[in-house]
């Protein structure tokens, strides 16, 4: 089977029919696009497949698992990650706090482990200080070092696209979903998000 796969994905809001029968299959180390006219359907299909909806019909496998009808919260820990066409961040929060919130899953120390010394260090300091470093690696990937401190409410919408991008990749998917990555772009914008995302790949 494919490393990612959809079979007669079907979704019907009462008497209308957002998505019907639609399958596909992506393989791993690839980029795979889902192209069609603005209310085709694109975001109800993404929606279905990281848990938002519950679709009508279809099944929907991922890494070897049928993940059809998990919650938002197993299918993100099971290694799906997705970006929103209208952007879903922190605006009051800066740059760095909106990718450190994408760790979230990663940070899993409890308490009292949290306390135990490692080193001189507690354990969770140790792990904090290991999620900012691939935070870090993950700001400069994107160009987004230069406004890691920024309020995310302060920055352009492509540069706010882009902390999104960030933000979901901070969760170390093996599966990332981007819902319409360059609307409200310019021309100039739209070229660099495409050798960003060939470069993530590559990454």
């Amino acid at each position: 089977m494919a490393f990612f796969a959809v079979e007669g994905l079907t979704m019907r809001f009462g008497g209308l029919t957002a998505l019907d029968d639609v399958s596909f299959e992506v393989e791993r180390a690839t980029i795979f696009s889902v192209i069609g006219p603005n209310g085709s359907g694109k975001s109800t299909a993404f929606n279905c497949i990281n848990g938002i909806h519950r679709p009508t019909a279809g099944e929907v496998h991922f890494d070897g698992e049928r993940i059809s009808g998990w919650s938002c919260h197993h299918i993100a820990r099971r290694g799906i990650a997705r970006t929103f066409q209208n952007i879903e961040l922190f605006g009051n929060e800066s740059t760095i706090d909106n990718l450190m919130l994408g760790r979230h899953q990663h940070m899993t120390t409890g308490v009292w482990q949290g306390l135990a010394m490692v080193n001189g260090r507690t354990k969770a300091a140790r792990d904090e200080g290991e999620n900012r470093e691939r935070v870090q690696h993950i700001l400069e990937l994107l160009d987004l070092d230069g406004v890691r401190e920024r309020p995310v409410r302060e920055l352009p919408y492509g540069t706010q696209k882009r902390v999104e991008l960030a933000r979901a990749l901070a969760m170390e998917p093996k599966l990332l979903l981007v819902d319409e990555p360059s609307a409200g772009m310019n021309a100039q914008e739209r070229t660099e998000l495409g050798e960003r995302l060939g470069r993530l790949r590559a990454d």
